[in-house]
């Protein structure tokens, strides 16, 4: 269950330029990181200088990397899981704006790290 702060709302016009501004946002957010995720995987696939069997290994210690650094300095272990708890504490007003885009950083760097650079590709 999450838990919603009542200070968000529609109780002026005004406030759907917010919104609209945040929409925008996330909608450059979703193209930086498909763009990202397809780069990445075409330059894994020419990368000859880590073989095959430990790129995957690659990508696990980006990913635990990053983990560590959120559990450090923001205090939160949203690079890890669905997320679910970190939605939480956002839609609480519980995180900082400045620790929300670093965990939005570190989760686009985690998802497209090269662990999952070697999925077959549906073609």
């Amino acid at each position: 269950m999450f838990v919603i702060v009542s200070a968000h709302g529609l109780a002026h016009a005004s406030s759907l330029i917010v919104y609209a501004t945040m929409g925008i946002a996330a909608a450059a957010v979703s193209l930086v990181f498909t763009e990202s995720l397809l780069k990445l995987r075409k330059s894994f696939e020419r990368l000859t200088l880590i073989p095959n069997w430990a790129k995957p290994g690659v990508g696990g210690l980006v990913t635990g990397a990053l983990a560590v650094a959120a559990i450090y300095w923001l205090g939160t272990n949203g690079v890890t899981g669905g997320g679910y708890g970190t939605l939480g504490q956002a839609l609480s007003g519980s995180l900082a704006i400045r620790a929300l885009l670093l965990l939005c950083a570190f989760k686009l760097v985690a998802t497209g790290n090269p662990e999952f650079a070697f999925c077959p590709s549906v073609s």
